[in-house]
């Protein structure tokens, strides 16, 4: 970015600078002066009456207090018809006051003393001193002396003056020189009322000016010596690999010589090599030394730049450039939609872009020393502002390295730039405010953007590779947003894949991205939407590669279920969330346990462990002694109806781990485990909760999210220690599985311990199989099956007792 900039700055002002130079020192105002001064000598010397021939004749005059001048000639010659010959003509001017002698000489003159015209035969040059304010000023005040005296050398042929119209002119070729710079024109015109200087046509000025060779083309020129404003037709400047050119030009002299303003109308174009700058007007002022203060190009200004490796193209409805001292730029300001886009070619036909826009962009520079190179230090992009990068992204897997495209837009952007090697510089840092938005493109259609109230971005200070550096590559070291943050993640998609792209989304207070770890830092009232996970959090780190998050503070998530089904809730202090296996950590804190809950149903640990992708669920505690707690909320059974107004029975447990499947449909807690509720208080070391398969489009189960154990309750299976306790019955055994179609217990043992149940009515019953009903299901029958020993076929034991109840 840093090097295009350069680049369109020396196409915008230095031909436009350099133009201006070249007319300001070759047509100031000491030009047209020493030009009017021997003309008005010439004049007065016609004007004297010589009445006879002689050899080696000398004549002196006084023009005034201060001016004389001495007229030399071999030979002069008085015609019978008024005319007058004067043969090698030497006239010197004298001015006292300035300490200063012109010269001008000629081989022949001619004088129509009746006609009022002078002519001259052959040849006429001129050596002209400028005066010395001029000299004084442009040497800053040095004073001048005759030894040391500028001199324009001034060269003419067929010249002729009309004492009754104060008019001079010739029809041949003028030519003069100054300060290496020579000046052709084709016919001049020297106009004594107005006074003016007419240069007819085919101007051409060529020389070395600031140590640069120039040649300057013109249709005509001319010089109004009463408003001291002089004028091209058609100019056209060339200096080695720069040229301008335009309709027209009007320089404004001041009294001393030099340049007060410029202007450039009609079809201005500046071209320097393979850069071309148009416009309709070119506006400058120009300091007492010449050199340029300000410059104004105007009226559609378009910059083409068709380098085969570096093209560019830029517009503006106008640019505006201020100077230095030295004449070196300090400021570039565009305007009305300015708009670059630059363009630098890669290996392998790999093109990376650098593009800007704004409704007006500002540009500061600095140069070293009055030798120096002016160097970019600021850009500021002020309304619709906008900046885009592209970078070599890194190659994944077998893909081969793409592009990664870096924008950014506020309402003003600054961006700062430092010096990188010897004539380049590199954006450092860039700060935004009001509406900023931060925008990353990568190869698989990735696309990462967050908006924000204000954007601080900080560069890194060097290419990874010289290959790199070579590109112009430009890496985001940091990025810090702040205020009323949005982000939008649009997920990479494989090539050939068909699967959607994921997005997620999300808000924050503050966001920080590390370019070296392309991680997203959120903080302050954080939340995430991913692939129907919703995230509340202090704050999440977002890794860019892998997109896995970490979330910190008070979290709170929101698992969708799909269709009708209940959502998934968790809350934790962090959560861990893995993108590629769909596998969620959550974890609580020694005073606040993770808490999932669906509906009714709710599970509490120290850590909870959700894979969406295999559609199960770990919940343990934090150390070996520490506990899980469950609550479940059976819904109905398939096909049953529930009783009006019915509670959803209840299972609490509590257990060392939980893992549930969704796949085979159950939970598994080990021990050991207590369990209460509609079924009694059940313990053991091992207990399994079976639940019926969730049925297609069911309004309370979900097709493809992971149920959370919302669903129907089929069985409960207890093994090892078996402890039952109901109202009136405790029942113990190493195994006891639950029937909730028919609400049965079938409780059973091992050889050496016997099943047994104590119950209030019936005593104590054992037997290899005992059977019985929850309270609310049925009687008190316990139905007990068993094997005499030494019988190789059991045989089935039922015992009845019948209670007769009391009457109220």
């Amino acid at each position: 970015m840093s090097r295009r900039v350069e680049r369109i700055r020396m196409g915008l002002i230095a031909g436009s600078v350099l133009l201006l130079m070249v007319l300001a020192g070759t047509y100031g105002y000491a030009r047209y002066r020493a030009a009017k001064t021997w003309l008005d000598r010439g004049k007065k010397l016609l004007g004297a009456s010589v009445a006879r021939e002689t050899d080696g004749y000398t004549f002196s005059h006084t023009l005034g207090p201060n001016t004389s001048f001495t007229l030399h000639a071999a030979k002069t010659f008085q015609h019978d018809n008024g005319l007058w010959t004067l043969h090698d003509v030497v006239i010197e001017v004298y001015e006292a006051h300035d300490n200063r002698v012109d010269r001008i000489y000629g081989n022949q003159f001619e004088w129509d003393e009746n006609q009022g015209v002078a002519r001259a035969v052959g040849e006429v040059q001129m050596d002209l001193q400028l005066p010395s304010s001029v000299v004084a000023t442009q040497r800053h005040g040095s004073p001048a002396t005759a030894a040391g005296a500028e001199n324009i050398h001034v060269r003419t042929s067929g010249l002729v003056f009309l004492r009754k119209l104060g008019v001079a002119a010739t029809p041949e070729q003028i030519e003069f020189s100054y300060k290496g710079l020579t000046c052709f024109a084709k016919g001049a015109e020297f106009d004594n009322s107005p006074s003016a200087l007419h240069l007819l046509a085919d101007v051409r000025i060529n020389g070395v000016l600031h140590e640069q060779p120039v040649v300057l083309h013109a249709v005509k020129a001319d010089l109004d010596r009463d408003s001291n404003v002089l004028s091209f037709a058609q100019p056209v400047m060339e200096t080695r690999d720069r040229k301008a050119r335009a309709d027209s030009a009007v320089l404004h002299l001041r009294k001393d010589g030099s340049v007060e303003r410029a202007e450039a109308m009609g079809g201005v174009v500046l071209d320097t090599s393979t850069e071309h700058v148009t416009a309709a007007r070119l506006d400058t002022t120009m300091d007492g030394k010449n050199s340029p203060q300000t410059a104004k190009l105007s009226g559609g200004v378009k910059l083409v730049d068709d380098d085969a490796k570096q093209p560019a193209h830029g517009e503006a409805g106008e640019v505006r450039l201020r100077f230095d001292g030295d004449g070196h730029p300090e400021e570039i300001t565009a305007v009305n939609g300015a708009h670059l886009l630059a363009k630098q070619a890669g290996a392998g036909g790999v093109w990376l872009e650098r593009e800007m826009r704004g409704d007006q962009i500002v540009a500061e520079l600095h140069t070293d020393g009055k030798k120096g190179k002016p160097r970019l230090q600021t850009l500021h992009a002020t309304g619709k502002a906008a900046m885009r990068g592209d970078s070599l992204a890194k190659a994944v897997g077998k893909q081969a390295p793409g592009m990664k495209a870096t924008s950014v837009a506020a309402d003003d952007l600054l961006a700062n730039f430092v010096p990188d090697g010897v004539k380049k510089v590199r954006i450092d840092k860039l700060h935004g405010q009001g509406h900023t938005v931060l925008r990353q493109t990568a190869p698989l259609t990735e696309e990462h953007t967050s908006t924000g109230d204000t954007l601080d971005v900080l560069f890194a200070a060097a290419a990874a590779s010289a290959a790199q550096a070579d590109l112009g590559q430009v890496t985001v070291a940091s990025a810090t947003q702040v205020g009323h943050v949005t982000i939008n993640n649009h997920a990479a998609v494989k090539p050939g894949s068909k699967k959607a792209q994921d997005v997620s989304t999300g808000s924050a207070e503050q966001a920080l991205y590390d370019g070296a770890s392309e991680k997203l830092s959120l903080h302050g009232g954080v939340r995430l939407v991913d692939a129907g996970t919703a995230v509340v959090a202090d704050s999440v780190v977002v890794d860019q590669k892998t997109e896995d998050a970490v979330a910190q503070g008070n979290v709170a998530a929101t698992l969708a279920g799909s269709g009708t089904a209940e959502p998934t809730h968790i809350t934790a202090q962090q959560a861990t969330l893995h993108k590629a296996t769909q596998l969620a950590v959550f974890e609580g804190s020694p005073a606040k346990q993770a808490r999932l809950w669906q509906d009714a149903s709710q599970i509490e640990a120290a850590t909870i462990l959700v894979d969406r992708q295999n559609k199960t669920l770990v919940a343990r505690p934090a150390t070996a002694g520490g506990t899980v707690h469950s609550v479940f909320a059976a819904q109905p059974r398939p096909g049953a109806t529930p009783k009006p107004g019915a509670a959803p029975g209840i299972l609490r447990v509590e257990s060392r781990l939980l893992e549930y499947s969704d796949a085979q449909h159950n939970a598994v807690f080990t021990g050991p485990v207590k369990m209460d509720g509609s079924i009694g208080e059940v313990r053991g070391q091992k207990t399994t909760v079976y639940f019926i398969p969730a049925v297609k489009d069911s309004p309370k189960t979900s097709s493809g999210e992971m149920g959370a154990m919302g669903g129907a309750l089929d069985r409960v299976v207890v093994v090892g220690g078996v402890i039952i306790d109901e109202p009136g019955r405790h029942g113990t055994g190493d195994q006891l599985v639950y029937e909730a179609a028919d609400g049965s217990f079938v409780l059973t043992g091992t050889p050496a311990v016997m099943p047994k149940v104590v119950d209030a009515l019936q005593g104590t019953v054992t037997g290899a199989s005992l059977l019985f009903r929850a309270g609310d299901k049925g009687d008190s029958t316990i139905v007990v099956t068993g094997a005499p020993a030494g019988e190789q076929k059991p045989q089935r034991v039922k015992i009845e007792t019948r209670v007769r109840q009391k009457a109220e």
